[in-house]
């Protein structure tokens, strides 16, 4: 039997809306289009369980599955900068590498 479409897939859910937005505007950015579910739900919490409850993200295309998985997964990965850290001119204070301010002082990285 032909369908001209298959029936959407659960890529992604989160406690808040915000972030399963977040996540939608990604993958409506890459073209991939997308359905959100239990967006006004949070009323029941108590009479379901919170988890059952949460905002979902679907996506409509079964082709467009495995890119959004990576679409995904890359835009909820942390932001890994390679390199060492550096100790800051003017406080003495160590800082990791992704950190372009002091986070005890303020100061650039450069000085």
């Amino acid at each position: 039997m032909f369908k001209e479409r298959d029936e959407p897939r659960r890529i992604y859910s989160a406690d808040t809306l915000t972030q399963v937005v977040l996540v939608q505007n990604v993958l409506t950015a890459a073209g991939i289009e997308t359905e959100l579910r239990n967006e006004h739900l949070g009323s029941v919490v108590g009479e379901l369980p919170p988890i059952s409850v949460w905002p979902e993200l679907w996506v409509v295309d079964d082709r467009d599955l495995t890119r959004a998985k990576a679409l995904v997964d890359d835009f909820l990965a942390p932001d890994q900068v390679e390199g060492p850290g550096w100790r800051c001119k003017r406080c003495g204070a160590d800082n990791e590498a992704q950190f372009a301010l002091c986070w005890n002082c303020g100061a650039a990285v450069d000085g």
